[in-house]
């Protein structure tokens, strides 16, 4: 987190607005109230569905699962993160083969994983088609980095792995939900730089930044608020909060193309956006 007196002298946005660099590419948009009121509500009722996994993930000494920055009193907080083709910390596409993460596995007694993608089936598929608009390129190779995943657990007879991609919504390989949580400054560096993290908040509490150093910026981050961003350029982190606040953030890793050989897509460019209009 940064200090008041820092943040003092930063733009805060609170309307809807595309970020630029001097190449024309597009390292940020900003959405609020992208989602409607009603499916905020039902985001984050459903969060309800994951309340003993989230609970449960709130162990150890790294900071995204550290006690210390969840909602003391809270009901639901952690963070777990969902996938259907997982590699284990650390490991590239060369040194290991892809399994379905741990909370989605079929052998696993609870189930609640799986039942909240069902359960959120049509506005994970809403956030995913929204990526053909602001990333067009990147949707397509992400859709093809699954279909040729498909076509490998098929091949290697990797039944979860299968049972999962029947269900998952996204062309993102990856899903993190995040409850209750402040958020340190920090890059996210399992992807790529011409890649959106697409980041998606729920719930009722009060008015929230999430912050940009490198860029100078406050963007306002209330409920329904979606942010799509190079979140392995651009450093971010989002202050502690009272209320209520989750957050869905869909993104891809890069062992998960490289594993299947799919080519990376460029930057997304402003002259994209305006052939899809």
């Amino acid at each position: 987190m940064l200090p008041e007196e820092v943040l003092a002298g930063w733009l805060e946005l609170t309307e809807p607005a595309v970020i630029t660099d001097k190449a024309d590419s597009i390292p940020l948009w900003y959405l609020p109230g992208a989602v409607s009121m009603p499916n905020q509500k039902l985001l984050w009722e459903k969060m309800s569905l994951l309340q003993k996994p989230l609970l449960n993930s709130i162990q150890g000494q790294h900071w995204r699962t550290s006690a210390d920055l969840f909602k003391m009193d809270a009901t639901i907080k952690g963070a777990i993160n969902l996938s259907p083709s997982w590699f284990q910390q650390g490991r590239h596409a060369g040194c290991s083969k892809p399994e379905v993460s741990s909370l989605l596995k079929g052998s696993q007694t609870d189930q609640s994983a799986r039942g909240w993608i069902e359960a959120n089936t049509d506005q994970l598929a809403i956030l995913s088609a929204a990526m053909a608009i602001m990333h067009p390129d990147m949707y397509v190779t992400g859709r093809e980095a699954l279909v040729q995943l498909g076509k490998w657990a098929a091949e290697e007879g990797q039944t979860d792995m299968l049972d999962v991609l029947k269900i998952w919504p996204t062309v993102f390989s990856v899903g993190s939900i995040v409850a209750n949580r402040a958020s340190w400054l920090h890059w996210d560096l399992n992807g790529r730089p011409q890649w959106f993290d697409f980041l998606v908040t729920c719930g009722a509490y009060d008015d929230l930044d999430l912050v940009l150093p490198c860029l100078g910026l406050q963007l306002w981050y209330n409920p329904g608020t979606g942010v799509a961003m190079s979140g392995h350029l651009l450093q971010h982190g989002v202050s502690s909060i009272s209320g209520d606040r989750g957050v869905i953030s869909l993104y891809m890793w890069d062992n998960v193309h490289e594993h299947r050989g799919i080519v990376r897509c460029h930057y997304m460019e402003v002259h994209k956006v305006a052939g899809c209009t």
